[in-house]
């Protein structure tokens, strides 16, 4: 599971690495956005690093991933800079089942 973390009842999607792991999960299903992953890398790191700080800075100091809240977050500003051939896979993150 990708977004298996929990802080203060709230789910947290993990490092950065694990966004990275999903995208090599999905190379055979998905190579395109596999591809596009890959390309964005540097620029997907600075966001979710940025977006990060963002979270301790108002107060999830506690947090060793991005809570549901601050992903989405994170997707607004990849979308901005991105566009949406990258979010769709961002999104597939989040596993609705209860934890």
């Amino acid at each position: 599971a990708y977004a298996s973390g929990n802080y203060r009842g709230q789910r947290t999607f993990l490092r950065f690495s694990d966004l990275k792991e999903f995208a090599e999960d999905m190379k055979e299903l998905m190579p395109d956005v596999h591809k596009t992953f890959h390309h964005f890398t540097g620029l997907l790191e600075f966001y979710y690093d940025d977006t990060q700080q963002l979270q301790s800075d108002m107060g999830d100091h506690g947090a060793k991933g991005l809570t549901l809240r601050y992903f989405q977050v994170f997707v607004q500003k990849v979308l901005r800079r991105l566009g949406p051939q990258i979010v769709g896979v961002l999104f597939a993150l989040i596993d609705q089942r209860p934890m």
